[in-house]
């Protein structure tokens, strides 16, 4: 790794220790190991706004999409509580996350 990417790295590591302590943000760190999870067909998020129904939106290398289909949304909230059974919880994914850090140095 170049030094470059390595200082980029760092900081986004140093990020994510941050936000990981935000009362609103939970960082989950998947295991490495774990090769086959739901998570790996992309990105996506689940917002609860308030006053508003829970809406999704999806991410792929293409673009990114808001849904508001209730099926699709319901299917996620299913997904991410599969992924979560599956993720390290907030402590050990954000000492994770600090170890991976200190290997950028």
């Amino acid at each position: 790794m170049n030094h470059t990417a390595e200082v980029s790295g760092r900081g986004q590591l140093e990020r994510l220790i941050e936000v990981s302590t935000w009362d609103r943000a939970e960082i989950l760190i998947v295991p490495h190991p774990t090769w086959n999870h739901p998570g790996l067909d992309g990105g996506f998020r689940m917002l609860r706004l308030p006053g508003v129904r829970t809406i999704l939106y999806l991410e792929t290398t293409a673009e990114g999409s808001v849904i508001v289909a209730p099926a699709l949304i319901e299917e996620h909230a299913s997904l991410l509580g599969d992924l979560r059974a599956l993720a390290l919880p907030p402590d050990p994914s954000r000492a994770l996350i600090d170890e991976v850090r200190g290997e950028c140095t």
